[in-house]
């Protein structure tokens, strides 16, 4: 696989992606993460070297949907809210031809730690994954580390393009084990826990279920008022099923959501279609644009004006514009928006938008003791056991039912190799309550640490 001319037949790429999409869908039963992320480098080479071809714009498409699959495997290990966190740099994935022998070296850490047991993520094979080279993943633990094929310095240098990498990691790291940081404009950005309804994936399955690779067909469902799922697979079909649309929807402002816009420009909190509950096949149709799944949702269905649990009035708003709708809502006079991501959720999964206007008010007096007039708070994860209401080990500000979300477990580091041979050793920061910065230095292998640094000096090897 990857090894065919750069003039290669689009058929020939579909199959190519097909196999991969199979590969995906067999895990973690059968093969590994680590193989498949081999397979998808080699077609991401492939669509560089072909990038110059006539072929230009297959390559491309290629290379854009082998990084889906990328990303789809990304959320199947890594919690959304740690995918938008490490995809908050701007820019794209570097290429990975252009790396030489360092992409050999990332690969060879993700080998050592996969031998480690962990379940490694290539950040440069996925679109969204902008922070490090590697998320390795463990039962309780994430480890985010940038590999340099250098040896262990005497001193951690604080200034250049490695001490900002270092500065932005554990930034990063530090916002997501805490649930809060201190953004460099001297913003505060705080992870808060909101409770809000699981898509009804079982919808969607029965609805794929009813199709068959061979006979095709759309149907569709609806979750509400104004609220439906359609799933096309045939275009013969659709008239049946738009003739339904329109005499069983009740609704003046329908707004649609397709599965092919995640497709086309992949974001944090849509789930890949990759990872919808349906058959194999379908997935990859889905994939390539062969089916779609729509959402066709009436946003008037969340305007509601209704007393708070303390009893002030809220105003639940939503209007269209040119770059797409905007959910907001009116307290005491006062207008706080809400970030994309909670209608993203209604938009691209089967979550019914009633559910999701009554959990947004039943929170509505959390929110309004914190500012959360910008993105960063109101656009936070919530449906997870993580960051439900009823998890445990919650930090309580101000209000006690004002909660910051539960941290993770992750670590950002940076792998050398050891002085005396071709082993890498990481270094991470150490949060200290001294005046002193500290660094570990742990050997993945023998899985100890071995040595550190004191504000950049090293003290041990």
């Amino acid at each position: 696989m990857g090894g065919t001319s750069p003039e290669v037949d689009s058929t020939q790429l579909v199959e190519r992606r097909r196999d991969l999409v199979l590969r995906f869908c067999d895990l973690p039963g059968r093969g590994s993460a680590l193989a498949l992320q081999h397979a998808l480098a080699a077609e991401i080479r492939a669509a560089e070297a072909g990038s110059a071809s006539v072929a230009s714009r297959t390559w491309a498409r290629h290379k854009h949907l082998v990084r889906i699959i990328g990303d789809s495997l990304a959320f199947s290990l890594i919690h959304e809210h740690t995918i938008r966190t490490l995809g908050r740099h701007p820019g794209s994935a570097a290429g990975i031809m252009g790396q030489g022998d360092d992409f050999s070296f990332v690969m060879d850490v993700a080998e050592m730690l996969a031998n480690s047991g962990y379940v490694p993520v290539l950040c440069d094979l996925t679109n969204l994954l902008r922070v490090g080279d590697i998320v390795a993943v463990a039962a309780d633990h994430v480890l985010v580390l940038e590999c340099k094929r250098s040896k262990l310095p005497r001193r951690l240098t604080n200034s250049g393009r490695l001490a900002r990498q270092r500065a932005r990691g554990t930034r990063a790291a530090e916002y997501l084990h805490e649930s809060r940081a201190i953004e460099t404009d001297g913003a505060e950005r705080q992870a808060l826990s909101l409770n809000l309804p699981d898509p009804h994936w079982p919808v969607l399955t029965n609805l794929a279920e009813q199709l068959s690779s061979d006979s095709g067909g759309s149907d569709l469902v609806f979750l509400g008022d104004g609220d439906a799922v359609m799933l096309i697979t045939e275009v013969s079909d659709l008239e049946s099923v738009f003739t339904r649309l329109d005499n069983e929807f009740t609704g003046k402002k329908p707004t649609v959501g397709q599965s092919s816009d995640i497709i086309r420009d992949p974001r944090w909190n849509c789930p890949s279609p990759l990872l919808y509950p349906v058959q194999p096949w379908l997935r990859h149709d889905l994939l390539e644009g062969e089916a779609t799944v729509i959402r066709v949702v009436d946003i008037d269905h969340f305007t509601v004006t209704r007393n708070t649990p303390s009893g002030r009035l809220a105003e639940m708003q939503a209007r269209s514009t040119e770059d797409g709708a905007i959910l907001s809502v009116l307290v005491e006079g006062e207008q706080r928006s809400f970030g994309p991501g909670i209608l993203d959720r209604v938009f691209y999964t089967p979550t019914p938008l009633v559910e999701m206007r009554e959990a947004l008010l039943a929170c509505i007096d959390s929110l309004l003791t914190v500012t959360i007039a910008d993105e960063s708070t109101l656009s936070q994860p919530g449906a997870s056991e993580a960051l439900s209401d009823e998890a445990s080990g919650v930090n309580t500000i101000g209000a006690p039912t004002v909660r910051l979300a539960n941290g993770d477990d992750v670590t950002y580091g940076t792998v050398y190799l050891m002085p005396d041979g071709n082993d890498p050793i990481v270094v991470y920061e150490v949060p200290t309550d001294g005046e002193h910065l500290l660094h570990f230095a742990w050997d993945p292998s023998r899985k100890k640490v071995v040595g550190g640094y004191i504000n950049g000096v090293m003290v041990k090897l």
